[in-house]
């Protein structure tokens, strides 16, 4: 089984992850450590060993994002098959609206959407709409950018060819979200 986590900073995605980890035995695989913590196996990922892992500089999204679909490739069988359960925190979704922020593109959304499709994945959007909530939770932050990702965010899960499950962490209690977490689960993974 796949599940992808995605949304704004601050927006409960851990949360929901965390949720996923308890429910099964499912392997957490968050984006930005895809590189640096080989958590798959250090064979999968040694065809990227020359130009990816032994080099510590940024290493772009498509190349992220490559690297994911094509581990997905590789245990497709074991997934499909709910053998292996995976829950991925932060996916195309974020490449999008952080790659549009920072004026970059990602130019294989579309092609990551139909490839994402063969698994049937459990994609929750998590957000929050209750602005003062968000606040509280972000005044530490000083980022000019994090409005501005919300809207984003809200306009790349209507382009989404994915099913989707909305979670605001606004309105509902984390006793909520664990209970819709896992009921989807559950029924995904008969």
């Amino acid at each position: 089984m796949l599940v992808i986590v995605d949304g704004g900073d601050c927006t409960g995605k851990t949360t929901v992850a965390k949720i996923c980890l308890r429910i099964f035995n499912i392997l957490f695989l968050d984006s930005k450590n895809v590189i640096y913590k080989p958590i798959i196996t250090t064979q999968f990922l040694s065809k990227y060993h020359s130009r990816v892992l032994s080099d510590h500089e940024y290493i772009t999204s498509f190349v992220i994002n490559t690297i994911i679909c094509d581990m997905l490739s590789l245990f497709k069988k074991e997934i499909l098959e709910n053998k292996l359960n995976l829950v991925i925190d932060r996916f195309h979704y974020s490449e999008e609206v952080y790659g549009y922020i920072r004026g970059k593109t990602l130019q294989n959304f579309s092609d990551i959407e139909r490839f994402l499709i063969q698994f049937d994945p459990i994609v929750f959007y998590c957000r929050c709409k209750n602005k003062n909530f968000l606040t509280k939770k972000l005044k530490k932050r000083k980022e000019k950018y994090i409005q501005e990702a919300y809207e984003l965010f809200d306009k790349v899960f209507q382009k989404t060819i994915l099913n989707y499950v909305t979670i605001d962490i606004s309105r509902q209690s984390r006793k909520t979200i664990a209970e819709i977490v896992y009921s989807i689960i559950k029924f995904k993974h008969k």
